[in-house]
């Protein structure tokens, strides 16, 4: 699934993916209202991206995608970060 500029999520990065979804999604002030379409596809709600990727539906498939290739820009952690709201937190 990824390339050599974007690396794999492993199985445990995937989970800790769906984990700060459901966080992302549990503080978002409008978790039903969607705010993500890939092409040609059902507009999805925080709460059915987290969902999606904790199912490994198609749809969660193409959201690991996004972010295997958005680690080109953020680290992972990085982009954990975003999801959880503990930018600038160490490790």
């Amino acid at each position: 699934m990824a390339t050599p500029d974007a690396p794999a999520l492993t199985s445990d990065q995937i989970a800790r993916l769906a984990d700060a979804l459901r966080e992302w999604a549990r503080r978002h002030p409008e978790p039903d209202t969607p705010v993500l379409e890939f092409a040609g596809a059902t507009p999805l709600s925080p709460r059915e991206i987290a969902n999606a990727v904790a199912q490994m539906s198609e749809d969660g498939h193409n959201f690991v995608r996004m972010v295997e290739f958005g680690q080109e820009v953020v680290p992972f952690e990085g982009i954990l970060a975003g999801l959880t709201g503990t930018r600038g937190a160490t490790a």
